[in-house]
């Protein structure tokens, strides 16, 4: 029992003897003021503190001796056989005050330890599950990079170059959510900060881009999100961002802005293109479903459109997952092959 590991065995009882010694030496002492009253007084802390730390057996022997001491010694007529029908009344009283103490108490301290057993055995359990995640986490990243590379070496043996150049792409797309899912699971208890994993994973696009240089600008609303958000909203940045990059025109400098904010019950992320060329987004089927698939996951609506020459991707999404009725959208109005359905 809790406080108890000290106290073993025989210890128990030789502890409880003890404490009434002390109890009777202080009722002894206090004798002068109490006279023939509150004969019992100076035994009930005995009885709890034995209780708690020593438990219900050697409490109840030192309920009996303090009992049997505070009548014979303090009782009156003092030191005497002869017992009162008052003093029989007050030791009927200290023996429930005593066996309601020592139930409860002995009761706590059980249901205590118990507790704490069962918080032991389940951090012992968190943690082994948590070691699984980790290696699941681990083991899946690395055999997304093994399908990347595998696909790229397929891409490499491949003459025809419309093949050659999917092959590449879907080498370049596996790769990035192996990234993005080691980073985005690396610290699974943690919120993930948008503003700075959006700079980090569309840096890392440009640069596996090789693109001219664009001004990249990411808000920072100060948003948080989990892991699971934090990664299907990556994947769908990455493929938006990857759609207005290569729309962006080939003289001057483009630009690309980004920004997720807080609205009520929802979050909204807005890229927001300069000037480009509006041959048509996400053309490749790969591409719209990636995004349907994301906007699935993230429960959400997404919504693609021309505006001031540009182009702006938008999802609003929940911030807790809701119900099976929500159904997600995906809206690619005026742009080639208007809707997914």
């Amino acid at each position: 029992m809790p406080g108890q590991g000290w106290l073993k065995g025989h210890h128990r009882y030789v502890a409880a003897l003890l404490l009434v010694g002390a109890a009777f030496a202080v009722r002894w002492a206090l004798a002068p003021v109490f006279a023939g009253s509150f004969i019992f007084s100076t035994f009930y802390p005995v009885i709890v503190i034995t209780a708690y730390f020593a438990g219900a057996r050697p409490a109840a022997l030192a309920a009996v001796l303090s009992g049997a001491l505070a009548i014979w010694a303090f009782a009156p007529p003092a030191f005497s056989l002869i017992v009162g029908a008052q003093a029989l009344i007050s030791l009927g009283f200290f023996a429930v005050t005593c066996a309601v103490d020592i139930y409860f108490i002995t009761g706590m301290t059980r249901a205590l330890q118990q507790f704490r057993s069962e918080r032991s055995r389940a951090e012992v359990l968190a943690e082994g599950h948590a070691n699984l995640f980790r290696e699941f986490n681990e083991r899946a990243t690395n055999h997304l990079q093994l399908v990347a590379a595998l696909l790229q070496r397929q891409a490499n043996d491949v003459y025809d170059r419309s093949y050659s150049q999917a092959l590449t792409e879907a080498s370049k797309r596996t790769l990035m959510i192996s990234r993005i899912h080691r980073s985005m699971y690396g610290e699974s208890d943690r919120a993930t900060d948008f503003a700075v994993f959006a700079r980090q994973l569309l840096e890392s696009c440009l640069g596996a881009a090789e693109h001219r240089p664009v001004e990249v600008l990411v808000e920072d609303h100060g948003v948080a999100l989990p892991s699971d958000q934090a990664a299907s909203l990556a994947v769908l940045l990455f493929e938006c961002f990857r759609s207005a990059l290569q729309r962006l025109p080939r003289a001057g400098k483009g630009s690309v802005r980004v920004a997720l904010t807080a609205e009520g019950d929802d979050y909204r992320l807005v890229l927001a293109s300069g000037r480009v060329d509006m041959a048509g987004a996400f053309q490749d089927d790969l591409g719209r479903q990636i995004v349907a698939a994301m906007t699935d996951q993230l429960q959400g609506r997404f919504d693609v459109r021309e505006a001031d020459g540009g182009l702006v991707f938008e999802i609003v999404f929940p911030k807790t997952r809701r119900g099976a009725e929500a159904a997600p959208a995906w809206n690619f109005r005026g742009l080639a092959s208007s809707t997914v359905h």
